[in-house]
């Protein structure tokens, strides 16, 4: 079988990396049990194709510059309000060749879920400033962000007072950047 599926649970996120070494394309049905009233899915699938990149070193290392330019090209595909049917969430999917999935799964309207899709759409609109992409939200305080340390740059958000922010790690500068609420219709999320 050409597909090849992992998953993990940490905290609400449940991620699950599907891969397909065929030679064409498979869908699939993942199912995920859980035991939120509703989830919102997140999947992302790299360019199609396979492409080469420089390597260095001994034993041999992808060019770190390369791989972080492929790493920031994923299409990313959102599904909402996923309704579990006795505690199951299903999704039908279809995987491209030589090609794999990443899919996190939250539970639907939380806060750190917004802000989550916000800060995935926010690594497409702004892959200058949010590079390298895919990094892991964290949670400190009263703090949900992400790290970006290529640029040095956090975003995320302020749980209490809901408004997103933006850290220049070289300047110390913080910039709020106003209420998540009003980043959700123009990134997509409910």
């Amino acid at each position: 079988m050409p597909v090849l599926a992992l998953a993990a649970r940490r905290d609400a996120l449940t991620s699950v990396v599907v891969t397909n070494d065929g030679s064409a394309t498979q869908t699939y049905t993942l199912r995920v049990r859980g035991r939120a009233a509703a989830v919102d899915a997140t999947v992302r699938t790299p360019p199609s194709g396979t492409r080469d990149l420089p390597a260095v070193g001994a034993p041999a290392q992808a060019d770190a510059t390369a791989l972080r330019t492929l790493l920031s090209e994923p299409a990313t595909e959102w599904r909402k309000a996923l309704t579990p049917n006795a505690g199951t969430v299903e999704l039908a999917l279809t995987v491209p060749a030589r090609s794999l999935h990443v899919v996190e799964l939250r539970p639907a309207g939380s806060l750190t879920a917004q802000a989550d899709c916000v800060l995935d759409w926010g690594e497409c609109a702004y892959a200058n400033l949010l590079r390298p992409a895919l990094q892991p939200s964290q949670t400190s305080g009263d703090y949900h962000y992400r790290q970006y340390a290529d640029t040095q740059t956090y975003v995320g958000i302020s749980i209490s007072g809901q408004r997103l922010l933006h850290l220049d790690g070289r300047t110390g500068v913080l910039q709020d950047l106003g209420a998540i609420a009003g980043w959700l219709g123009p990134a997509g999320c409910r």
